[in-house]
């Protein structure tokens, strides 16, 4: 997905979000031989997180992380059996 967000130095870039169990990796791929890790963010309580959303395909700025075992394993903020809310920046 062609970056459109508000980061000016991913502009045009190919963008994959990777949702690796207990980490959101954001990679560079436009150079599809040489792709390059942006970042990588994890959270209180990461159990398994394995597909997200981005909000606003035009903007790009916010993007919805779905976890599904913090509720079953009890982690971080769902600990109370019930879904708790990150906001990873």
């Amino acid at each position: 997905m062609p970056y459109k967000g508000p980061d000016e130095k991913y502009q045009g870039a190919d963008i994959c979000y990777g949702y690796n169990e207990d980490t959101l990796t954001i990679y560079d791929v436009t150079n599809k031989a040489n792709a390059t890790i942006i970042s990588r963010t994890s959270y209180e309580g990461a159990s398994y997180t394995h597909q997200g959303w981005v909000l606003d395909t035009e903007n790009q700025e916010y993007l919805l992380l779905d976890d599904e075992y913090d509720e079953y394993d009890g982690a971080g903020e769902a600990s109370d059996g019930y879904p708790g809310e990150h906001f990873l920046c």
